[in-house]
């Protein structure tokens, strides 16, 4: 297996895509590139929709910056490199280089930006704020990586604003 150049990972904010939902959701059985998402089940989503603790969280234009700065706090920190992220209004997009696992590197992206949420006031403290997991897929060679940045930066429709994602190479020498 090749070595990871960096990681793409894509995280949904609570309870914005149930399973079962119409659009196709993924799972553990649908969760490898160009597989189909697991079909619309509307008993499924209602159940889900039940069992939800809080709210749905939607990330407007305050929520979308902490989310993204909170990010490039984190790989600064950690000493990882951060390639492009992209919050929108339900889910966020980012491309990093980390010597941590996936599945730690996506933790501490998801957790930091959850205590700088709430240490800003803008979730409340019980709130849940992410999805359960994330989509998580680890890029092997250059062109994945480019393919990542590129759909991460120019892929995700009309710029919403107050966020770092059209600047994100720019980051490192604000």
């Amino acid at each position: 297996m090749a070595e990871p150049l960096a990681y793409f990972i894509t995280a949904s904010a609570y309870g914005n895509r149930l399973h079962g939902d119409e659009r196709g959701t993924v799972d553990r059985d649908h969760n490898t590139v160009g597989t189909p998402f697991r079909q619309p089940e509307p008993g499924l989503a209602a159940w889900e929709r039940e069992r939800m603790v809080g709210d749905s969280v939607y990330f407007d234009a305050a929520r979308r910056a902490c989310v993204e700065g909170s990010f490039l706090a984190t790989c600064m920190h950690r000493g990882w490199t951060l390639q492009a992220v992209h919050c929108r209004t339900n889910h966020t997009h980012v491309v990093l280089t980390s010597d941590a696992s996936i599945e730690q590197t996506a933790h501490s992206l998801k957790s930091h930006a959850t205590r700088a949420l709430r240490h800003a006031g803008l979730v409340g403290p019980r709130q849940p704020v992410w999805a359960r997991s994330a989509s998580m897929k680890t890029l092997t060679s250059d062109h994945a990586v480019a393919s990542a940045v590129n759909y991460t930066l120019n892929a995700q429709g009309a710029d919403l604003g107050g966020t770092y994602a059209k600047r994100t190479r720019d980051l490192w020498e604000d």
